[in-house]
């Protein structure tokens, strides 16, 4: 299901973690991504937060809000485990900045087949229905804090690469 301007507007406003924006280029490329049929083996994420905060061992969530047809929103949570290979983590250097470090995540594999239950679930709605669906997209990273805050605004930051 292609995202319509509601849907651009949802992920946007849920996408990052904290204080942040969506870049319009990045919204423009959101309009051609296809929800039903991209690679969920081959989605990445990655959660940039302040050094004042360290992910824990179960990585963070990927929350996926389906608004099909007339039925009520369907949300799923699905597992995003850490990525720590170079090969993984170099793509992310252009996004470093100073105080800050940048995490890679991947779907948990026990998570594929679940994403790709719910992407079949939205083609058969879509072909019910078609124009009536929206698509919310939300990383939550579970953090804990190893050192104290500063005072000044706190801002962390959301990417995914579906394919």
């Amino acid at each position: 299901m292609h995202l319509n301007r509601t849907s651009i507007a949802a992920l946007a406003a849920l996408a990052l973690a904290a204080c942040g924006h969506v870049p319009i280029t990045t919204m423009i490329r959101l309009r051609s991504f296809d929800f039903a049929t991209f690679d969920p083996a081959a989605l990445r994420a990655a959660v940039g937060v302040p050094d004042a905060l360290q992910p824990r061992p179960e990585g963070a969530k990927l929350i996926v809000t389906l608004k099909l047809g007339d039925e009520p929103p369907r949300t799923e949570t699905f597992l995003l485990k850490r990525l720590t290979a170079p090969a993984d983590l170099a793509p992310l250097g252009p996004f470093a900045r100073p105080g800050a470090t940048i995490y890679a995540y991947a779907l948990d594999p026990a998570d594929v087949a679940k994403l790709k239950d719910l992407q079949a679930e939205g083609r058969r709605v879509r072909a019910e229905h078609p124009g009536r669906n929206a698509m919310t997209i939300r990383i939550e990273p579970n953090t804990c804090r190893v050192a104290p805050y500063r005072d000044d605004p706190t801002f962390g930051s959301a990417s995914l690469k579906p394919t």
